[in-house]
């Protein structure tokens, strides 16, 4: 029997949307949609709960008033999660999805099928910065680049930094000229404290972007 969500008019055994959404509430689908192992799968589960149960970026609201976006860029893609349900809303889009920690790009990639396009590096907004300090933490929902995020706060619910790496850096900007688009019609970004400096990279291209969601 086909196990198809209400919500997204996904079905769940394949990923594929089947339907329309309906915009009923989902109950009791248990972590099908967001797949992940080890440390990763919680963190998984939680962003699948938060964004497709919960429709924390009220994407279901926008799906309604606009069927009008092509352009997409998910900057903070952890595994995956919001570019899954964007691109099962909009499966036309051409969406791009970043993610600077290669273990969850490449959840991100299985999640969402290896249909779109992904940029494995750290978006900031200085063009001249090729390289910044990632900092890994106990849970990935926190990981970030160095001296931005909130850690005096964060530290008291229990973040704890694990490891630094290095990677690499480039600007919304060069993403976007990269790809040809000639516009940002949804730019969702969950940076974790480097979202002023991502969007200072793309400070002369600001009417060119209809949505832009924050965590």
């Amino acid at each position: 029997m086909t196990n198809i969500n209400i919500n997204t008019g996904i079905d769940m055994d394949t990923g594929l949307r089947v339907t329309p959404p309906q915009f009923h509430p989902i109950t009791g689908h248990g972590g099908n949609l967001i797949k992940a192992e080890g440390e990763l799968s919680e963190c998984a589960r939680l962003h699948e709960e938060e964004v497709i149960t919960n429709d924390s970026y009220h994407l279901k609201e926008l799906y309604r008033k606009d069927q009008d976006i092509h352009y997409v860029v998910d900057i903070g893609a952890n595994v995956g999660a919001f570019s899954f349900y964007i691109h099962q809303l909009y499966p036309k889009a051409k969406i791009i999805s970043c993610a600077p920690e290669e273990k969850c790009m490449e959840y991100t990639k299985a999640n969402t099928n290896n249909e779109l396009v992904y940029v494995n590096k750290a978006i900031v907004g200085d063009p001249d910065l090729k390289e910044v300090k990632f900092n890994i933490c106990r849970w990935a929902g926190n990981h970030h680049v160095d001296g931005k995020f909130d850690m005096e706060t964060y530290s008291k619910c229990g973040t704890v930094i694990e490891n630094q790496i290095v990677v690499p850096a480039i600007t919304l900007q060069k993403v976007v000229d990269d790809n040809k688009f000639p516009r940002i019609d949804l730019l969702k970004i969950d940076t974790e404290g480097s979202e002023v400096d991502v969007l200072e990279g793309i400070r002369s291209w600001h009417n060119n972007v209809k949505y832009i969601l924050r965590e």
